[in-house]
């Protein structure tokens, strides 16, 4: 058995039951404690041979840490070893959860180990996240080994180095994740999407209301200044702008949120009650459509435009084809066919998602029939919303980010009720 396993848990039990033995059916007491010390000869041996191994555990199956909500993940040790797994969560510091104690469920062979846990349902975002990784301690055999895995969770960024106090627009692209900010200094946020930790802080810039980017560039739509700067991704420099301020075509007042599609930039202009859309390289005209009220989220797909109605609690849909209105939706209300102040859009696929603000939830509808799929709230999420304002979705990662107005971005699965 000593050949053949080398378990230092296995090792540890038969010393354990050793030392229980009578005496009265060992020859000798030299034989007992040459056995032991024999014993432990092996135990030493096998610990110093694991001290050896290089390789760390591998991970897989990361589950997303939801309050309440159990989760888990699994460990597969390095070939050929029987390994005891006594395994720690480090959470990235400052958040509420610093350490969580889960339980390992380990094989037949102690080769592998599904981790489980349960992210206390009292955690809030409340306090500050340092990171987007959480630290696994994997020990066996007297050493202790550390890998990262991304973790999942709800950031509350107002830490010296975000001070994310009145976010807006959010968007995210590959690498970046964009938020407009209005606490003073106003400033665009840019967060690495894969760690989360700041990028650049965009200054210098007139009440920032709303993101959009493409591969080189990101347009940020200054509400007060009545253009859109052009940030070239690379520097995070504006090189240029579009529009300016005023009632003509091609003129802003008080633009609010941004939509983008191919070379096309849509641009809610707020004050003027009209969408204007502008050739996004050079900047030039293009088109304008009468919204009768002054829109202030929108979103586009290959037939609609479309627009929120903040004071009227509406969505309104206008025909890219003619610019004609082809549908007015909502009205004020809670139910699922209702709104209250809504605020930012977003299209991916064939889903409208709208930021309904009062009502503190992200409302899901069909884009083509505008019919009801669902709703992003504090059952879906397992954290409450405080009128949400900006929205955006990664369908690669399948995760939703919506900025709060109490002043926290929440990333979290996207799931529905």
């Amino acid at each position: 058995v000593l050949a053949d396993c080398h378990n230092t848990t296995t090792l540890e039990y038969m010393l354990t039951r050793l030392d229980r033995v009578d005496v009265n059916i060992i020859n000798t007491n030299q034989q007992l404690e040459a056995r032991v010390a024999q014993l432990e000869l092996l135990l030493a041996l096998e610990r110093q041979r694991v001290k050896r191994v290089s390789s760390e555990p591998t991970g897989a199956g990361w589950t997303a840490a939801k309050p309440g909500v159990a989760a888990s993940f699994t460990l597969q040790g390095p070939p050929g070893y029987c390994l005891d797994f006594d395994v720690v969560i480090t959470l990235p510091a400052a958040v509420v959860l610093d350490e969580v104690s889960p339980v390992g469920v380990s094989d037949s062979n102690f080769q592998q180990c599904t981790v489980q846990y349960t992210v206390p349902a009292t955690f809030a975002p409340s306090s500050t996240s340092g990171g987007g990784t959480a630290n696994i301690s994997v020990g066996y055999g007297g050493e202790t080994f550390w890998s990262s895995w991304p973790v999942i969770g709800f950031l509350k960024l107002n830490s010296a180095s975000h001070q994310l106090g009145t976010p807006r627009g959010v968007t995210v692209d590959n690498k970046y994740i964009w938020i407009a900010d209005w606490s003073s200094p106003t400033r665009v946020h840019v967060l690495h999407k894969a760690t989360r930790m700041r990028a650049a802080t965009i200054l210098g810039l007139a009440t920032p209301n709303s993101i959009v980017t493409d591969d080189t560039f990101a347009y940020i739509c200054e509400r007060d200044a009545g253009h859109v700067s052009v940030v070239l991704k690379s520097n995070f420099s504006v090189v240029r702008t579009i529009g300016a301020r005023g009632s003509g075509l091609g003129q802003l007042s008080s633009p609010h949120f941004l939509a983008l599609d191919g070379e096309v930039l849509f641009v809610a202009d707020s004050s003027n009650a009209r969408v204007q859309s502008f050739n996004k390289t050079t900047g030039s005209f293009l088109s304008a459509v009468d919204a009768t009220y002054s829109p202030n989220g929108i979103a586009v797909n290959s037939q609609f435009i479309f627009v929120t109605i903040y004071t009227r609690h509406e969505l309104r849909a206008f025909w890219r084809s003619n610019s004609t209105l082809a549908q007015v939706w909502g009205s004020f209300g809670s139910a699922t066919d209702r709104l209250d102040n809504p605020e930012a859009l977003a299209v991916y696929g064939d889903l409208l998602y709208i930021a309904d603000g009062d009502n503190n939830r992200i409302l899901v509808l069909n884009s083509t029939t505008l019919d009801y799929v669902g709703t992003v709230n504090a059952v879906s999420l397992g954290v409450a919303l405080n009128d949400p304002i900006g929205v955006a979705v990664d369908v690669s990662q399948n995760m939703i980010y919506i900025a709060n107005h109490s002043g926290f971005l929440i990333i979290a699965p996207l799931t529905m009720s």
